[in-house]
C-alpha cells in the first residue's frame, strides 16, 4: 500500500482533491478531522485550557475552535504552543489509521494535512503532492465558502506559511481552473502514481 499525502495552503483545494480521490474508492485519512478528535480528547483538553484559559471554551465546555483560532493565528507563539500540545497526539492516531489500512488491499491510501511538513508527517508517506492556487484566489475562496472578511482571509493565508514546501514535494496540482479541468489533473496524477506503485 502506498501512503500518498495532500497537503497545501488554506483554501488551494486539498479537501476538493481529496474527496475526489475518496469518491474513486481510495480511503483518505483528513488530518484535519483528526484535529477535531484531539479537541475532544479530555488529557487534550485540559492541557489546552491550561494554558489557554477557560476564555476559548464554548458553552457547554467544548473548545470553542473559533476563539482558539483567533488566538492563535495573530500569535506565532500561541500557534506553536497549541500545536506542541496536539501534534504528538495526532501523530500516533494517523499512524495507527495507517496500521489499521495496511490490512486492506488499496494500492494507495491518502493523507490530506495542511500542515503535512511542519508535522513531519511527510516522513510517514510515499510521496507528496501540493496543491496549489495564487494567494489572490485563496483569500477570494475563504471571503466566499467561510464568510471571512478581507482582513481575516489575509491573517489566515499569511499564517500559513508554507510555499517553501511547494518545492519540497513530489508533484504539484494547480487549482485555478474549472472543478473539471481540475479533476482531469487529478487523473493524471492518480495515473502516475499507480504506475509507479
Amino acid at each position: 500500500m502506498k501512503k500518498v499525502g495532500i497537503t497545501g495552503s488554506i483554501a488551494s483545494g486539498k479537501s476538493v482533491v481529496s474527496r475526489y480521490y475518496e469518491r474513486k474508492g481510495y480511503p483518505v485519512v483528513y488530518e484535519d478531522e483528526v484535529g477535531h478528535q484531539a479537541l475532544a480528547d479530555q488529557r487534550i483538553l485540559k492541557k489546552i485550557i491550561c494554558f489557554f484559559g477557560n476564555g476559548i471554551l464554548g458553552a457547554h465546555g467544548e473548545i470553542d475552535r473559533k476563539a482558539l483560532g483567533n488566538i492563535v493565528f495573530s500569535d506565532p507563539e500561541a500557534l506553536r504552543s497549541l500545536n506542541a500540545i496536539v501534534h504528538p497526539w495526532m501523530i500516533s492516531q494517523t499512524l495507527s489509521r495507517f496500521s489499521a489500512l495496511e490490512e486492506t488491499r488499496y494500492p494507495l491510501v491518502f493523507l490530506e494535512a495542511a500542515i503535512l511538513y511542519e508535522m513531519s508527517l511527510d516522513r510517514h508517506v510515499d510521496s507528496v503532492v501540493f496543491v496549489d492556487a495564487t494567494q489572490k484566489t485563496r483569500i477570494q475562496r475563504l471571503m466566499t465558502s467561510r464568510g471571512y472578511d478581507l482582513a481575516e482571509a489575509q491573517k489566515r493565508v499569511k499564517a500559513q506559511r508554507i510555499g517553501q514546501y511547494k518545492k519540497k514535494s513530489d508533484f504539484v496540482i494547480r487549482n485555478e481552473g474549472t472543478l473539471e479541468s481540475l479533476y482531469q489533473r487529478c487523473d493524471r496524477l492518480l495515473n502516475v502514481l499507480l504506475a509507479n506503485g
